[in-house]
C-alpha cells in the first residue's frame, strides 16, 4: 500500500503470524478504532517506542521501551509549520506533538503504534497511528508524523477477511 510518490503515504503493512500470541502483563492486544472514527485535535495519546531520546549523532537507541504523550493537531496546523519544508500531511497522516516540542517519537520509533483512549472508556486502547516520519526529533513545529489508523480500517478488514482461514 505504501505510496514512493508521496512522501510517507499509505504507510502501513500487515502481517499474518504462525502462531497464536501468548499474552501477559507486558504484551496484551489493542484494538483498532471503529469504522469512520475521527480522532480530534487536543486528544492526548501515548507514543510507545525503542527509539533514540533524542536526535543527536551521539544518542543512542534505548535499552528499555519509553511512552510519552502527545497530543493529536489539527492537519491544517501541521500542513502550516511544515509548509516551509515543502511537506504535506495527506488524509492518510495524523500529526502528534506541542508547538514548543519536547515530546516526540525518534529515530527508531518508526512502526510503533500511537495509542489512543476512547472517551467511552478509559480502560480501552485503540491504535490511532503509526510511528512514521517526522523532521528532528521534538524540536518546535515540528511534530511527529503517523500513519492514521482510521483512514486505513477499511483497508484492514478487507486484507483479515481475505487472508483468514
Amino acid at each position: 500500500m505504501y505510496n514512493i510518490g508521496i512522501a510517507h503515504d499509505n504507510d502501513v503493512a500487515l502481517f499474518q503470524l504462525q502462531q497464536k500470541v501468548t499474552f501477559h502483563e507486558h504484551l496484551v492486544p489493542v484494538c483498532l478504532p471503529e469504522e469512520g472514527y475521527v480522532l480530534k485535535p487536543d486528544t492526548l495519546c501515548t507514543v510507545v517506542g525503542w527509539g533514540k531520546r533524542e536526535d543527536s549523532d551521539m544518542s543512542e537507541y534505548e535499552a528499555t521501551v519509553n511512552e510519552v504523550q502527545v497530543p493529536v493537531l489539527n492537519r491544517s496546523l501541521c500542513n502550516k509549520w511544515l509548509e516551509p519544508r515543502d511537506l504535506n500531511v495527506t488524509q492518510g497522516m495524523i500529526c502528534a506533538g506541542y508547538k514548543e516540542g519536547g515530546k516526540d517519537a525518534c529515530q527508531g520509533d518508526s512502526g510503533g503504534p500511537l495509542l489512543c483512549r476512547t472517551n467511552k472508556n478509559v480502560d480501552r486502547w485503540f491504535v490511532g497511528g503509526i510511528v512514521s516520519w517526522g523532521i528532528k526529533c521534538a524540536h518546535p513545529r515540528l511534530p511527529g508524523v503517523y500513519a492514521y489508523v482510521p483512514h486505513y480500517v477499511p483497508w484492514i478488514k478487507e486484507q483479515i477477511a481475505r487472508y483468514s482461514d
